[in-house]
Parts: structure tokens; C-alpha cells; sequence
């Protein structure tokens, strides 16, 4: 992943116990995203909810980002793979918007890798759960 301020990622504590437990399952060793969540939370300062600002991603927060390839803006929830939704906006951790989000900050520019190429995009607004 490259971002162009290469800001620290965030993580709280709790979201890091609860991921750790997920990335742990022998049935998704070998799934290409687990590898790069995996990547993100060892790159990230963990952190209790007391030091973490109100404009970091965390699971369940509601976040409005900016594709700034072509404009368009969408909103998700930042949710675990069993409560995923689609239709209502709710992304898994596992995706790869999921993992990219997760961690980053309102005003951030992300550049991420998806299936189709690579998304850029920049973070317009955060609700933490």
C-alpha cells in the first residue's frame, strides 16, 4: 500500500484483539486479504479508546470517502465479515476497501489495490461507532 502523507495508522485495541482472532483461523491462512490486513495491523500504533482521536476508522464506523479517479462519493460501515450488508453499505474488514480504510484518518489520501487496478480515494468524514 502507498499513501502520499504516510500517516501512522491507529487501531484500537479492542478492534486489534477481536481481528487477531479472525486473521487466526487456519481456514483463512491462504486468503490474499487476511494477508493484507495482516500487514496493516502490524504496521499500526494500538491504542485504547481513551487515546484515540474522533476522526480514526474503527470497526463500525461509519465512513464518506471521495474516489478521486472519477469523483463519485460513497459511504460505508467498517463492519466484521458476519454482519457484512452490501446493500446497506456494511463492508467487511476482509475487503479491499475494508482493509484500507481501517486505521486511517478523516482528510487522508489512500492509494489501494483492488482487483480492478488501483483506487484512490480520500476520506471525507468519520463516525466512530
Amino acid at each position: 500500500m502507498t499513501d502520499t502523507k504516510i500517516p501512522k495508522l491507529l487501531l484500537l485495541d479492542t478492534d486489534v484483539e477481536q481481528i487477531k482472532r479472525l486473521l487466526n483461523d487456519k481456514a483463512l491462512e491462504n486468503n490474499q486479504y487476511c494477508r493484507m490486513l495482516r500487514e496493516e495491523v502490524l504496521k499500526g500504533k494500538i491504542v485504547a479508546k481513551e487515546q484515540l482521536p474522533a476522526n480514526v476508522i474503527t470497526m463500525h464506523s461509519k465512513i464518506k470517502v471521495l474516489d478521486l479517479e472519477d469523483g463519485d462519493t460513497s459511504t460505508y460501515t467498517l463492519v466484521y465479515p458476519w454482519e457484512t450488508d452490501v446493500d446497506s453499505g456494511k463492508i467487511s474488514i476482509f475487503a479491499p476497501i475494508g482493509t484500507a480504510l481501517l486505521g486511517y484518518r478523516q482528510n487522508d489520501i489512500i492509494d489501494w489495490k483492488v482487483p480492478g487496478g488501483i483506487a484512490k480515494f480520500k476520506i471525507l468524514e468519520v463516525n466512530q461507532p
